[in-house]
């Protein structure tokens, strides 16, 4: 996973079996951005696939194991 932050906005490039999907997230911004860190698994909720999406719903979460939390 790729994340960018902007001014108004949080990028997130996330891989999936499906292929890659940019989340463009203008909602939220700062608190996504605090609990989404490089290298953590996210599930997003989606109906199918989709290439490019805006404030898909984060169900979970998942932290990169080892962190030494």
């Amino acid at each position: 996973m790729a994340k960018q932050r902007e001014e108004d906005r949080l990028l997130l490039t996330v891989l999936t079996p499906r292929g890659a999907i940019l989340a463009t997230f203008r909602q939220k911004v700062a608190e996504i951005d605090l609990l989404v860190d490089v290298g953590d698994t996210l599930t997003l909720g989606l109906p199918r696939y989709e290439p490019f999406l805006a404030d898909p719903r984060i169900e979970r979460v998942r932290k990169e194991s080892g962190s030494g939390d």
